[in-house]
């Protein structure tokens, strides 16, 4: 069974879904809040993955030359799933609110 929960960005802090439920806020009433949805997946180190997370691969672990290959979770409409596979290679450094600069 897939967990349904949201995190939401309010502009200055990161709110966890147990904030959210105590404030009452839930997707659709924002009050500017940016929600992003639980994909089901869980990074290498046990760390859920979101929406908006900003994800890091190590190459050569996976046989490849050195280096590093990031993406950035999204839902893909085409597809109706996230844009991340379970494969427990990604590693969450951040996400698109708190750590932009990650983007560059």
């Amino acid at each position: 069974m897939n967990i349904i929960k949201f995190r939401g960005w309010n502009g200055y802090e990161m709110l966890s879904w147990e904030d959210l439920l105590e404030r009452r806020y839930f997707p659709g009433d924002t009050d500017g809040i940016k929600f992003m949805q639980f994909t089901g997946i869980k990074d290498k180190n046990g760390k859920d993955i979101y929406e908006g997370d900003i994800l890091s691969r190590d190459l050569k672990a996976m046989g490849r030359p050195n280096g590093h290959d990031f993406s950035v979770v999204k839902w893909n409409d085409k597809y109706a799933r996230f844009s991340v596979a379970e494969n427990k290679i990604w590693n969450v450094i951040g996400n698109i609110y708190e750590n932009p600069q990650l983007l560059n």
